[in-house]
Formats: C-alpha cells, structure tokens, sequence
C-alpha cells in the first residue's frame, strides 16, 4: 500500500520536472536520482526532494530561459511533499507570467525578486516544517546575461576554457519558508560567455559515503571535490554524474543542471563596412580630443550607420549628448544600448537619470528600483530615485531610499539636502 502512495505520488511529480522551449543559444540538461528507490507491481520508480525544471518566457517582448533547481527538505515522502508544493506554484507563476500582460511587462530583477518572494510565502506557512534550496534563474537568450538569486542551495559551477570554479563566493539568503526572515532580495548578475557551461546541483553530489586507503568509510566534506570531477569529465554531464557515483555512495537525493551558452553564428559582418566605421570613430575621437563636437557626432553618427554594433562609438555619441545635457536624444540611445548590454549597470543608472531629467519619472523609478535590486549600494541610483520619488509625490518612499542612501554615506551632499527638503516638507 504505500508503494502504491509512493508510485501516485511520482505520477503527480513528473510532469513538475521538465525542459520546455528550448531555444538555439542555450541547452540545458539535468539528471535527477532519488535517494529512495522502490518497485510498485512491474515499476521500478524513486522518489525523493530534488527538483531540475526550465521554461521559456517573454519578459519586455525579450525571450528568457527560466531556471530552478531546488532541494526540499527530507527524503522519500516528505521531500517529495515539498517539491510538489514547489512545482504546482512555480508553474502556476509561470503560467501566469504567459498569460498576463501586466507579468511580461516586468523588468527580469522585478520578476526573479517577485517569483521568490512567492514561493517563500507559500513555504512560511509551513511554520518552518518544510524549507526548501533553491536557486531561480533567468537567462536574456539574446545576450547571455543571466540573473539568479541562490537561496542556500549549493553554489554554482562555471566551467570556461576547461577551468572549473564556483561563481558564487557567499551565501545572500536562506531557504524558502525560514521563519522571521528579514532583509532585501539581491539578484545576483553574470554575463555568459560563448562556451561558458554553468552547472547547479544539489549537495547530493558533495555528500558522498567514501572509503579511505585502509577500507575505513568516511564522508566527504571537501565541497572542491566536485570542480575536479566536472574538469576531468570535460563538462559532460552523463560523465560528471557517473564520475560522483564512481567516488563514493550517495546519501541523498541527487540533481544536476547543466546550462551551456553556445549562441548562434554572429550577424555576417561586412569587414569593409566595419573598417570603414573604425575609421570614423577615429576620425571622431580626434574632434572630440579638439572640442569640435557638432563634427565629432557627424562624424559617430556615420559609423553607427554602417556598423550599429559598435559599442565604443555609441557610448562615445552617449557621453557627447551627456556633455551638452541633451538628455532626450541620449535617453533614447541609452533604452536601447541598456537593453543589449543589460550587464553594465553604470550605463542603467545613466539611463535612470535621464529619464528624470525629461520628466519621465515613472520610467526612471523604473530602471533605478531595477538597478536597486542589483546593486543595493549605488549610491548616486538611491539619491536619483529618491529625487523621482519626490517628484511623483510619494515622499515616504523618497524618505526610505534616502535612507539606505545615508547608511551608505552619511556625509553625502546631495542625500542630506534632500533629507533636510523632505522634513520641511518643502519637497
């Protein structure tokens, strides 16, 4: 009888773990074995806390690989409990993010920040009898930038150029449903390189029952142990795995997600047009060196003709447009330099700014609660958000970024100023 509850119970998992849309510059694997093994009639089933899944979702009309690899607590039935709990609501999320228009318009921090807020409130109610790992990721397909937020699960791998190494350095949050938690969702940025394989997985693969050179078993407690096994089997998956059993016996469920970034051919590039463009840009670095800028811009703005992907030329047409405060025309270079290159958080904070300057407050709260969540201690960010703040008459918000931004520097100008405004009441 309760192999029959277990092999219901595995019906009602399956569909939670799955690989769905995948798209032509990721491929993502994962390998999933359960500690608990057991034979229902002719099935020969396990059941267990680890979870591998991934979806794809359209978040400002761009496409993203979600991923989630978690851990429940306890193993056979209860893990199993956990993890149902987890898949229906993750997929419910997801669901809801293709289905409702006010989700695909959010800002990939706001979603990833949102996503596990909810799921931990679901596993709070548990009163702390059911916590659960996990670490939740987005991937911008177009331009490998992955957002994650890792919540006390193992960290993660990056293999580049056959060199193993964690990606992460510290822990930022406990596991979902921890009772009393308090403190700010960080998400974590890392820009993917062409090549680079990132791997996830559960601490099945470090806790490990080994024997030494006398036949006296041991545990494993060397968590390094894991980036040898993933260089000597050359990223492969099938042969990380078989590499962990070949070490020493499991004693605990065990999953592992592999995630390659392998993005298609570049755009076929034209050598004359873009050594035509270098010329120009060069042309243009000498007019800005001599302050003739109405030429230096000509001059960017012809490059960028013949070779819009250059980066160097427009960001140097961005900081021209910013010299001469014309923050409309470098608004609309920056929305879209911030969109290709959503990993340089400078360039989003300048966009934030420039909304507020064209009195698109809504817009540069916006960006700014984006970078925020990112980088928590920008500063010069909190006291512009604060500024949009004011202005779209919200001070107790103001007052609360304010604050953060006095933590961080107490003696700044800017943030004292506004502070001193907001309690006169004089904003």
């Amino acid at each position: 009888m309760q192999d029959g509850d277990y092999f219901l119970t595995t019906l009602l998992l399956n569909p939670l773990s799955n690989k769905k849309d995948p798209c032509e510059n990721l491929k993502i694997d994962f390998i999933t074995e359960q500690k608990k093994h057991f034979q229902f009639r002719k099935y020969q089933k396990e059941i267990g806390g680890d979870l591998c899944t991934s979806h794809r979702i359209f978040l400002r009309n761009r496409p993203f690989t979600v991923f989630l690899n978690a851990d429940a607590m306890g193993k056979s039935i209860q893990g199993a409990g956990g993890i149902l709990v987890l898949g229906s609501v993750f997929q419910n999320i997801i669901e809801r993010t293709h289905a409702v228009n006010a989700e695909k318009e959010k800002y990939p921090e706001r979603w990833l920040k949102n996503t596990i807020l909810e799921l931990h409130k679901t596993f709070e109610s548990f009163d702390g009898s059911m916590l659960v790992s996990v670490i939740l990721g987005l991937i911008d397909e177009k331009t490998g930038m992955m957002y994650y937020i890792n919540a006390e699960h193992p960290f993660m791998i990056l293999l580049r150029d056959g060199k193993a190494d964690f990606l992460e350095k510290e822990l930022k949050h406990h596991k979902l449903g921890t009772t009393g938690l308090q403190g700010k969702i960080h998400v974590d940025t890392f820009q993917l390189m062409p090549g680079d394989v990132i791997f996830s997985g559960s601490d099945g693969k470090d806790d490990l029952r080994m024997k030494d050179e006398s036949g006296e078993e041991y545990v494993n407690e060397d968590e390094t142990q894991i980036l040898r096994i993933i260089e000597k089997s050359g990223g492969d998956l099938e042969k990380v795995y078989h590499a962990i059993r070949e070490t020493g016996e499991l004693m605990d469920d065990l999953s592992l997600m592999r995630i390659e970034y392998s993005p298609s051919a570049f755009l076929n590039d034209n050598s004359e047009r873009r050594e035509k463009a270098m010329e120009l840009y060069s042309l243009a670095r000498k007019k800005l060196a001599t302050k003739n800028l109405k030429e230096a811009e000509k001059l960017l703005r012809e490059a960028l003709s013949l070779q819009p992907e250059l980066d160097d030329a427009l960001r140097a047409i961005i900081r021209l447009h910013l010299e001469q405060k014309d923050y409309a025309s470098a608004t609309s270079l920056l929305d879209g330099y911030t969109c290709n290159h959503p990993a340089e958080e400078n360039y989003l904070y300048l966009a934030s700014y420039c909304h507020r300057k064209n009195r698109n407050y809504q817009k540069a709260i916006d960006l700014g609660e984006r970078l925020r969540i990112r980088a928590a201690t920008h500063t010069e960010n909190l006291i512009n958000l604060g500024k949009s703040y004011i202005m779209m008459k919200n001070p107790e918000r103001a007052r609360a970024i304010l604050k953060e931004a006095l933590e961080l520097e107490p003696d700044n100008k800017n943030a004292r100023e506004l502070w001193k405004k907001l309690a006169s009441g004089t904003e």
